[in-house]
């Protein structure tokens, strides 16, 4: 058992499949995802606060692992060619040559640029 900030005790569970089959076992799930979806911004925001605040430790990692792909973004490929080359114009050499490595497509943006 661990005691959140709040007070309230969190038993850590031994995997993270058995918290995905209480999930899927749970019908209220898509009525809350719909009531959530309904609020206004700043209301999904202090209500996910709020959520974490309430959580144990394991599972703010297991939060930050299901965000890490969300927050992870290559925004040098995301955007319109010409966008990413005047960006990465104002590299100096050095830089310029370590963010060719990034990936193959800011190579490809880096050698279309020169």
């Amino acid at each position: 058992m661990v005691v959140t900030r709040s007070g309230t005790t969190c038993a850590q569970s031994s995997s993270s499949d058995e918290s995905a089959k209480k999930r899927k076992s749970n019908p209220d799930v898509p009525e809350m995802v719909d009531t959530f979806r309904g609020w206004e911004s700043d209301k999904q925001t202090n209500f996910v606060k709020g959520l974490l605040g309430e959580m144990c430790h394991e599972q703010h990692w297991q939060i930050d692992a299901a965000l890490r792909p969300y927050l992870m973004r290559d925004f040098i490929s995301a955007l319109p060619e010409y966008v990413s080359e005047q960006i990465l114009s104002y590299l100096d050499a050095k830089s310029l040559c370590s963010a060719d490595m990034v990936s193959k497509r800011w190579r490809e943006i880096i050698s279309n640029g020169r």
